[in-house]
């Protein structure tokens, strides 16, 4: 199974799950079930929104050198995360590989890329974009968007000559953003909400509905890289640190929210919001969401094979404040 059928496999699992909740379910074990799923995909927005643009090349020259190709890469959540959710709510997780066990659940992205030398002093220019093509077959009931864009520019400090690497430091700005929505996915069931007692028995109902996953994230990454050419391969290392202005996901279903077969009003929403933490609740809508801004540290490395004009390049990462993984494969043309 690919990294693409993963990630779907993942998502359905995660539509199911709500069918998994009784008549009555403690909000408590609502959260505890996505707490450290949403938590950890969070945390990996930063690392995802990176790929594309990680070239061996730590400075591919200036103009008239450039470059074009593109990127399919991947950054892992925990394996641990995805097993909690499943214990909760009694999912078999059994059958899944020792791979994903022990590296992660892997989460995809996928871009165009390219990169031009810079005029008058040593630097160069990337650019990538990634999207879902309109053309995509996905199941009737579902719907998928996606979106990866971002920009960067490095300064070339050394330029490899004889002995010498290449050195840069960078700067870059990425935005991600994606959703999943599956409709007519998931049962009603009832929530009973901890010190929520307008009346004895006050439940809060969610009627039948759609499922949908969003996540997006905007960030700031800076790197400093270095790689050398050896004939027909290129060896690199860097080091980055992302800086998330926000990185948000949530997950949830949009249906009738009652109580007492009434629709909900703004006051008890805003009583219930008090109660609990990581609920975002309207009259159509029940959220559990998470977000993880601030600093994100990594080491990369990586090689590509140098075949003329064409390059094969292989990278990975590893985040020094998670310790999850990524990496990326990207095949360009160069000149």
């Amino acid at each position: 199974m690919n990294k693409r059928g993963f990630f779907l496999t993942l998502i359905l699992s995660l539509a199911a799950s709500f069918t998994a909740f009784s008549q009555l379910t403690p909000y408590d074990d609502i959260k505890h079930a996505f707490d450290n799923f949403i938590e950890d995909f969070s945390m990996t927005l930063p690392a995802l929104s990176t790929q594309g643009l990680n070239w061996s090349d730590a400075y591919i020259g200036g103009f008239p050198h450039f470059g074009a190709g593109a990127t399919l890469g991947a950054a892992f959540i925990p394996f641990d995360s995805i097993e909690d959710a499943a214990n909760s709510l009694n999912v078999d997780m059994a059958e899944i590989p020792e791979f994903i066990r022990t590296a992660g659940f892997p989460i995809p992205v996928w871009c165009l890329d390219g990169r031009l030398g810079g005029f008058g002093f040593p630097f160069d220019l990337g650019l990538k974009i990634g999207f879902l093509p309109p053309d995509v077959q996905l199941p009737e009931n579902v719907t998928f968007d996606y979106l990866l864009v971002g920009a960067d520019f490095r300064w070339g400090i050394i330029e490899d000559l004889g002995p010498i690497p290449d050195i840069s430091v960078g700067v870059g700005l990425n935005y991600l953003g994606g959703s999943v929505g599956i409709n007519d996915a998931v049962q009603g069931f009832h929530v009973s909400i901890p010190g929520f007692t307008t009346t004895p028995d006050t439940e809060l109902e969610i009627g039948n509905g759609d499922f949908f996953f969003d996540w997006q994230a905007f960030t700031m990454d800076l790197k400093a890289q270095i790689s050398k050419n050896f004939v027909f391969i290129t060896l690199s290392a860097g080091f980055g640190a992302t800086y998330s202005l926000y990185a948000t996901s949530s997950i949830g279903m949009k249906s009738d929210i009652t109580i007492d077969d009434v629709a909900i009003t703004p006051t008890q929403i805003s009583l219930i919001e008090s109660l609990v933490e990581g609920l975002d609740l309207t009259g159509s809508s029940f959220v559990i969401s998470g977000a993880a801004n601030g600093w994100s540290l990594r080491v990369f490395g990586g090689f590509q094979f140098d075949i003329t004009i064409f390059k094969l390049d292989i990278n990975a990462t590893y985040n020094l404040l998670t310790g999850s993984y990524g990496g990326s494969l990207n095949l360009r043309v160069q000149f």
